[in-house]
C-alpha cells in the first residue's frame, strides 16, 4: 500500500488507542472512497482526543486502509 503524504508515527510508549480499518473496493471506486474518507477525517479532526488519521491505498486499486489514533478509548466511542 502507498502511504498518505504524511508519514505515520507509531508510538509504543503512549497509551493511544488505535483503530485500523480495511476496505476492499473495486479499482474504479478507490479514489472516490479515498475522497470520502478524507472528508470524514476532516470532520473527525474537530473531535476531542483525536491524535491522527492516516489513509492508505493499495497500488492495485482494490484496498483502502485507515489508521486512526485517539488519546483514550472513551474518545473513540
Amino acid at each position: 500500500m502507498i502511504p498518505s503524504s504524511n508519514p505515520v508515527s507509531i508510538h509504543t510508549e503512549t497509551a493511544y488507542v488505535t483503530e485500523i480499518n480495511f476496505m476492499h473496493v473495486e479499482p474504479d471506486n478507490q479514489q472516490p472512497v479515498v475522497e470520502c474518507v478524507q472528508q470524514a477525517a476532516q470532520q473527525l479532526a474537530q473531535q476531542p482526543g483525536l491524535v491522527s488519521v492516516s489513509i492508505f491505498r493499495s497500488t492495485d486499486g482494490t484496498r483502502v486502509a485507515t489508521y486512526i489514533q485517539w488519546q483514550t478509548a472513551d474518545q473513540l466511542q
